[in-house]
């Protein structure tokens, strides 16, 4: 039988001076030195020590009385705490006088794995015993190694669990960013559709009073006086005008929107935006024989020139678009009844409105 050197079986012998069970334990581990790592102690201070230094796999206590040296190691490590840490690698047996035997349930309480009586002890037995000592630190070794190796199968399957929810929040943060992307996304589409719209929308009316004199022009000038034709070419001046700064005027509301421009407001006279409103839709107003009165005198603003003339100019154009002929379009201001700060435009009409449905829909 034969360990490696690491993994001997350590054996402690605690005895008096007199050595008489040293010869005995010497002669048992006589033909076992390769396996058997021996210790000696004489006292319990040194025992207790060696206990906590070495840490043996069995004690032998010779206890020549009633099991005092034995009860007494017994309680000290306990006290100490020494046993608790230890546990079943520190394995105490007492050998004691054969009338002393009604002792060991006393001594197996304090922790004890039992006695010997000293009239049977004899190489043979302590071999024995020695060999079943090795069997069992060899069984404690594998359950060991099993138990170490299933904690670290544990502590893997925990991280994997952690490193799976981890990823999970990953992939969750992920998600939630894309959703965002998919909304802004959308919102800039939605944006961009508005941008095509308005477009659409504003420079198709000054267009149609542009078309219509320099069609006039390029017809009939032969036929016009000299006054006429300065008249005509006056009003499509006014008209390309019109279109050139409502395109500039779209052109920073598209920037607006695309956060490439900020609003720049400045102290204004509302009657002349709404005065250049008026001419640039004069000739749509004229063909349909509709009214554009401006009931604005000299009442100012803090307000962005290009937006609120962008804002002006569509409520104009949709109220020339949906008003009878020969009706009426009105923009007036005054200030609001509960913020004298703040100055309320409107624009009227005696166009064909909207049902209450409409309106809910449009609010």
């Amino acid at each position: 039988m034969s360990l490696h050197l690491n993994e001997k079986l350590k054996v402690l012998i605690i005895c008096d001076q007199n050595k008489s069970i040293e010869s005995i334990l010497l002669d048992a581990f006589s033909e076992n030195e390769d396996f058997v790592e021996l210790m000696f102690a004489h006292s319990i201070d040194d025992a207790i020590e060696t206990v906590v230094m070495k840490a043996p796999d069995i004690s032998f206590v010779n206890d020549v009385g009633i099991g005092d040296r034995t009860r007494n190691l017994l309680v000290d490590l306990d006290v100490t705490g020494v046993k608790n840490n230890l546990g079943a690698n520190n394995s105490i047996v007492a050998v004691v006088s054969p009338e002393h035997i009604e002792i060991e349930t006393e001594l197996v309480d304090l922790g004890g794995q039992g006695l010997i009586p000293n009239d049977t002890l004899s190489p043979e037995v302590l071999r024995y015993i020695l060999r079943f000592s090795l069997d069992l630190k060899r069984v404690k070794n594998t359950l060991r190694a099993d138990k170490e190796d299933l904690i670290r199968q544990l502590i893997d399957m925990r991280d994997t669990r952690e490193r799976e929810v981890e990823l999970g929040f990953e992939l969750t943060e992920i998600a939630e960013e894309l959703s965002i992307v998919k909304d802004e996304l959308e919102e800039s589409l939605s944006e961009k559709n508005k941008l095509f719209s308005i477009i659409a929308h504003d420079l198709r009316t000054p267009f149609l009073p542009l078309l219509t004199y320099t069609e006039m022009l390029s017809s009939d000038a032969d036929n016009m006086s000299s006054d006429n034709i300065k008249k005509h070419a006056k009003t499509a001046h006014a008209a390309g005008g019109g279109v050139y700064q409502l395109l500039e005027s779209l052109l920073e509301w598209s920037m607006v929107q695309m956060d490439n421009i900020r609003c720049n407001p400045e102290v204004l006279q509302v009657g002349n935006l709404t005065d250049e409103v008026f001419d640039a839709l004069a000739q749509v107003s004229t063909d349909k024989n509709i009214e554009l009165e401006s009931k604005i005198s000299d009442e100012s603003a803090c307000f962005d020139r290009n937006m609120i003339t962008t804002v002006i100019r569509n409520l104009v154009s949709n109220a020339i678009k949906f008003t009878n002929t020969g009706g009426k379009v009105t923009v007036s201001a005054q200030l609001e009844n509960n913020n004298p700060d703040y100055l309320e435009i409107s624009v009227t009409d005696s166009g064909i409105g909207l049902s209450q449905e409409e309106v809910e829909s449009v609010f």
